[in-house]
């Protein structure tokens, strides 16, 4: 059997002006309910199946029973990521959290990074 996990969760978003839902870019948001998880079927790819993704309205009651059982349900989707996909996703997030990062970052001015230099020569 592959390593994963299996999470239900409830989760509410909203106020969010440049969401690409509309329901998030509101104050009112969007509450919904996601059973789902994860697993890797091979080193460095990755499976993410849903059985539930259900909106939520004011009033809903949600219970959940663990059940051992010797089979699942399919889930309602899945989405597959391949190994290259995978690394091509994590470069994209160093590369998106570099530059954020060197933007952060103070800028040392010239006369610092020589006085820099000049004590690491001195040591």
């Amino acid at each position: 059997m592959p390593a994963g996990y299996l999470s239900a969760f409830v989760c509410w978003a909203g106020g969010d002006v440049k969401s690409k839902h509309k329901d998030r870019r509101s104050a009112k948001g969007k509450a919904e309910l996601v059973v789902g998880g994860r697993y890797v079927p091979e080193p460095g790819g990755d499976v993410w199946p849903y059985w539930v993704e259900r909106r939520l309205r004011p009033g809903d009651e949600i219970t959940i029973r663990f059940l051992d059982a010797s089979s699942a349900d399919p889930p309602t989707r899945e989405t597959v990521y391949s190994k290259e996909s995978v690394a091509k996703r994590e470069r994209a997030y160093y590369e998106r959290l570099k530059k954020k990062l060197e933007r952060a970052a103070p800028k040392r001015s010239a006369s610092s990074r020589s006085r820099v230099a000049k004590r690491g020569r001195q040591r």
